[in-house]
């Protein structure tokens, strides 16, 4: 720490950066970071008014530090590693809202649930009013069953185990963003979907599920909203 850089600003003690470097972790370390995490979303929430359509997404980051950290799964790397799962919050357009981070010893639904409960908080908005997507990896039965009562979700599913006899396809055109900057390009998919009901140590839930085709690829995914047309699900998800 010196002064120098407030000789070159054109005061005698102006901090230096770097003094503030040294103190900044100080100030962390005494303060709730998720506390604060969670009312600069909401303040941020007053000011761009983030639509309700939220896409959740885990990532995991390593740790490569001298302290000794529990392991998680990486599904990347397909092994343990030192680190921790983050998951991240953007809303439809692409605009950071929200991120937390795991603590390693829960399931996923816990930190789901975990999410769904600050961002209720930070929209002031009630149970399964805003619609969370899951972009990445799939989701069984017991994690889509013990969710539905609050969270409304499209996820895709890792237990349809073999494809329907599908006839009636509906043809859907998904917009996406292209290789170059501002270019669109249209995808054209086809979509299918049958009431289905799942059953947990007793508990019974209604779901939406559909298939969406590109090609020769069918894939499952899974909804509890009972009232979005078929085409709009899948451009969603």
């Amino acid at each position: 720490p010196s002064y120098q850089m407030g000789g070159i600003a054109g005061r005698e003690k102006l901090p230096s950066l770097s003094l503030y470097r040294s103190r900044i972790p100080k100030v962390l370390m005494s303060m709730n970071m998720e506390e604060v995490m969670r009312r600069t979303a909401q303040r941020m929430q007053r000011v761009f008014s983030f639509g309700k359509v939220l896409y959740v997404d885990g990532h995991f980051l390593p740790y490569y530090g001298d302290t000794e950290v529990i392991k998680n799964y990486s599904s990347q790397r397909r092994m343990a590693l030192p680190g921790r799962e983050y998951f991240f919050v953007h809303e439809e357009s692409g605009l950071p809202l929200y991120a937390t981070m795991s603590d390693g010893y829960r399931k996923m639904r816990f930190y789901l649930e975990e999410v769904n409960r600050d961002l209720k908080w930070i929209y002031g908005a009630k149970s399964r009013e805003l619609l969370m997507i899951f972009d990445r990896g799939g989701y069984g039965k017991e994690f889509c069953v013990g969710i539905t009562d609050e969270v409304r979700f499209i996820c895709w599913r890792t237990d349809a185990a073999r494809n329907p006899k599908v006839s009636g396809w509906q043809n859907v055109e998904v917009v996406r963003e292209g290789q170059q900057w501002g270019e669109k390009k249209i995808v054209k998919m086809k979509a299918w979907e049958r009431p289905v009901i799942f059953e947990v140590e007793g508990e019974k839930r209604k779901f939406r599920e559909i298939w969406i085709r590109q090609g020769a690829k069918m894939s499952p995914a899974l909804t509890n909203d009972e009232r979005m047309p078929l085409e709009e699900v899948v451009r969603k998800l």
